[in-house]
């Protein structure tokens, strides 16, 4: 049992977890949302469940480069309703083809993988038979005994932006922002979307190699807002964008002429 006491009316979120020994993350967790009127509040209740080991593995879709990959793959699961809790196994990085275990408390999460190698990008993420690329990913009681997969492939192109006043004079600070020109809706934007800083000769280079395809740059002065709000203006004015067309294994420079203006 436990009690609070002189709490001012409100909305209030109440979190409780069961300690784990140092160093590890908590045995249990639990969150609940209430809201204090003018009266006190008793026996609330809050079930404290145990974190969800989700086993799973990167493969290749098709054969892997024969070079053996230096860089790891990073996979990791991100809260959407709530900030990181101290200790939580919520990041796994790796080599090809290895397996990987995360341990979060239910809960909704945002799914990603990156890796940073030449010419190799992500394909897809599958949980289950489900593909989970660019949504939420609910975490539950039975969601361990599904597996995810991380899918590598070859032949993505490398994109180096050249960022210069119309007179031709290099912009030196900024960033320059990527999206695929097909993306349908605000929260993918987001969670698609690639930043990358000018250098001090006015150049932009993409450490992450890019599926081949058709998108949009976009510089912008200060680090992209990845609010919904902010997704929901800009994805009005991408198709005014620059568009690039990126080839398997491209690895080229384009130039983006923008008057250092905010977009």
């Amino acid at each position: 049992r436990f009690r609070f006491c002189v709490i001012a009316p409100g909305n209030y979120r109440l979190t409780a977890m069961i300690p784990a020994s140092p160093g590890r993350m908590p045995y249990g967790a639990a969150e609940l949302d209430f809201v204090i009127h003018d009266r006190d509040i008793a026996e609330l209740p809050i079930e404290v469940a145990a974190p969800v080991e989700l086993s799973g593995r990167i493969v290749w879709e098709a054969n892997p480069p024969e070079k053996q990959m230096r860089n790891p793959v990073t996979v990791s699961l991100d809260p959407l309703y709530r900030p990181p809790w101290i200790n939580e196994r919520r990041t796994s990085s790796s080599v090809p083809v290895s397996e990987f275990t995360l341990a979060v408390p239910p809960g909704a999460y945002w799914l990603r993988a990156v890796v940073r190698e030449q010419g190799v990008y992500v394909k897809g993420i599958r949980f289950g038979d489900q593909d989970v690329a660019c949504m939420p990913l609910v975490v539950g009681a039975g969601s361990g005994s599904a597996h995810l997969e991380v899918v590598l492939a070859t032949g993505g192109a490398q994109l180096t932006v050249r960022v210069a006043k119309p007179s031709g004079a290099p912009i030196t600070r900024g960033f320059v922002n990527v999206f695929p020109a097909d993306v349908p809706s605000e929260a993918e934007l987001a969670d698609r979307a690639l930043s990358t800083p000018i250098d001090a000769k006015g150049i932009a280079r993409f450490p992450t190699a890019l599926a081949p395809g058709i998108y949009r740059l976009v510089p912008t002065k200060k680090l992209l807002d990845l609010s919904p709000q902010s997704m929901a203006e800009l994805r009005k004015r991408l198709n005014n964008a620059t568009k690039v067309e990126l080839s398997p294994g491209e690895s080229g420079e384009v130039r983006l002429e923008w008057n250092g203006q905010a977009y």
